[in-house]
């Protein structure tokens, strides 16, 4: 059955939309979406700066990344969060090569766990209270998985190196997903097959050569 194998989160039916919501300055706001939608973990969210932000085109698409400091990986940025990073670079003064968010790692926790009581208090959703950066990372996997894009993108700009650790966040497919999966891509009316967004950001990462796994911790 679909979805028995994959382990709920806080973030889970609407969580993350409810806890942005809690939100009550840009920088919250953009931890989160750094976490849930970059898959950055506390420390990569602490050392990055503007000028990591890379553009790659290939054919008619441009996407954005970040190139993470850490590990050399280069993090998929979505339109929206390149758009309210930049905002907040420019409205704060942060020069391009000063950290965006200069504080430890802890204290990123700190700002997520706080977030989290605060959303709780205010939906009644009391697993809210608990969320944390880990929640963020699986919530982002979860959502590209289910965007259809192949679990080895996934672990790429995420920095996992091992399939295990996305196995819990991998739901059975259904009947008819499997029959659409290995049905030809539909035609639009230029005569050109239409492209999903998870092949475009597929295409592009694979254009350019894997980082090197050798030594490279896992990150849950």
């Amino acid at each position: 059955m679909r979805g028995e194998n994959s382990e709920p989160t806080p973030l889970s039916a609407g969580g993350y939309e409810r806890l942005r919501r809690a939100t009550e300055t840009y920088r919250e706001d953009l931890v989160l979406r750094l976490g849930a939608e970059v898959g950055l973990t506390p420390a990569e969210m602490s050392q990055f700066e503007p000028a990591h932000v890379t553009q790659r085109r290939r054919g008619g698409t441009e996407l954005c990344f970040l190139a993470v400091p850490t590990d050399g990986r280069e993090a998929y940025l979505p339109d929206g969060v390149e758009h309210d990073l930049r905002k907040y670079v420019t409205s704060t003064g942060i020069d391009e090569t000063e950290r965006v968010l200069p504080v430890t790692p802890r204290r990123l926790q700190m700002l997520v766990a706080s977030v989290g009581t605060r959303a709780a208090e205010t939906t009644g959703r009391e697993e809210l209270a608990e969320v944390s950066t880990r929640d963020l990372r699986r919530h982002f996997a979860r959502t590209m998985l289910a965007d259809g894009v192949p679990p080895s993108v996934v672990m790429r700009i995420g920095g996992w190196d091992r399939i295990e650790s996305l196995a819990p966040l991998l739901d059975d497919p259904s009947d008819g997903e499997v029959f659409d999966a290995l049905s030809p891509a539909p035609v639009d009316g230029g005569g050109a097959a239409g492209v999903p967004a998870a092949a475009r950001l597929t295409d592009c990462v694979g254009s350019s050569r894997p980082p090197e796994a050798s030594g490279r911790r896992s990150r849950r």
